[in-house]
């Protein structure tokens, strides 16, 4: 899954529930003032056209291989080796 950023009329943003695939997440809603807005979004690659075609604008973010890497670097920084022993407290 993509992390998108999309930018559109709220008009936009009402149908994007319907999109198969597509997560939003609602907290992340920033309202630019000129009557568009931002929102912060999961989603395959194959559903920016349809973004695009109701008027979104879409930035990727971070693609699903890029994800998967940040996941895999952090779940590293965040086990234990094997190898660990705590010390005796």
């Amino acid at each position: 899954m993509d992390l998108m950023r999309i930018t559109a009329p709220v008009d936009a943003l009402r149908g994007l529930r319907d999109i198969g695939g597509l997560t939003i997440y609602p907290p992340t809603i920033e309202d630019l003032g000129d009557g568009r807005y931002r929102v912060a979004g999961h989603g395959p690659t194959s559903v920016v056209p349809e973004l695009r075609a109701r008027g979104c604008d879409v930035r990727v973010l971070m693609s699903a291989h890029d994800d998967d890497e940040f996941n895999q670097d952090v779940a590293r920084t965040v086990t234990l080796p094997p190898e660990f022993v705590p010390p005796d407290g």
